[in-house]
């Protein structure tokens, strides 16, 4: 079946950095308020290497972690979106009295909807948008990046838009039900999970901008803290860089530790994001 000419093009035109008539500067490592249109897709790949080290559980785990994630968000109707996301996981391990190991393998799937309660536009590109979301972790993964259970989260996002300034907040609650064997990321154990995070994106170029035109330089700073029921707690900081082109976008971030008190984990002590987002 052919698509008529003008519906691939207003498709094209209101890719991944043009939801809802505003451009996204969605954080790389948080969620945003802002959504694509109804009857839209966008897809989001990411490459992500973390280093985990300084292990307090007794096991002295040194860990070379890589994902490969891919996220997908499909607008339903006006405020109300799909998502769903799925990572190969790739895990070098190095532990004092055993051998060296890699393992490998899909993690669970996470599955989720999100609803945009507060919309208010105060020009072209300035806005606040307000979201909550939720969503399940499904046990679809491989033996050692799988809970084996079914984990619900809730969470709410908020975006503000101004002038060259974005902002964004996010909270989320994740009811653990499993862990996963290596236990490396927040919420992999069995503890609840509290995360908050905070951005600021600094638009570079162009200083005069509008919906038409065509690609922008963003910086982004997050502040990324975590807090589990069973006492570990963490705070991060990952500046970035963010480009968006009317078609496309690419993301680049660094995860670096602030504060850490953890007794059930290996220590973060590097995190590294490159991304890509389209929409079809």
């Amino acid at each position: 079946m052919l698509v008529p000419k003008r519906t691939l093009l207003a498709a094209l035109l209101a890719c991944t950095l043009t939801t809802d008539d505003v451009r996204a500067q969605q954080p790389t490592n948080s969620p945003s308020a802002t959504m694509p249109a109804p009857g839209l897709l966008s897809l989001r790949v990411m490459v992500r290497y973390n280093r985990f080290g300084d292990d307090p559980t007794g096991a002295g785990r040194r860990v070379d972690a890589f994902r490969q994630m891919l996220h997908g968000t499909y607008g339903i109707v006006p405020g109300l979106v799909a998502f769903g996301e799925t990572a190969l996981e790739q895990e070098k391990i190095d532990a004092p009295g055993s051998d060296d190991g890699t393992q490998s393998g899909l993690a669970d799937t996470v599955l989720g909807v999100r609803y945009r309660f507060l919309r208010h536009d105060t020009g072209p590109i300035d806005t606040l948008r307000m979201a909550v979301q939720a969503a399940a972790r499904l046990p679809t993964g491989a033996n050692a990046f799988s809970t084996d259970t079914v984990t619900p989260s809730i969470g709410i996002n908020l975006t503000m838009i101004r002038g060259r300034h974005g902002l964004n907040a996010t909270a989320k609650y994740v009811l653990t039900t499993g862990s996963t064997p290596q236990q490396l990321y927040p919420g992999d154990g069995r503890a609840d999970l509290v995360r908050v995070s905070a951005t600021h994106l600094y638009r570079l170029a162009p200083a005069s901008y509008a919906e038409s035109s065509g690609d922008a330089w963003f910086t982004q700073l997050e502040l990324i803290g975590s807090a589990e029921t069973n006492g570990d707690v963490s705070l991060e900081i990952a500046p970035g860089v963010l480009y968006e082109a009317r078609r496309w976008a690419g993301e680049a971030s660094v995860l670096l530790p602030i504060a850490e008190d953890l007794e059930h984990r290996p220590r973060r002590e590097l995190g590294i994001a490159l991304g890509i987002r389209l929409l079809f």
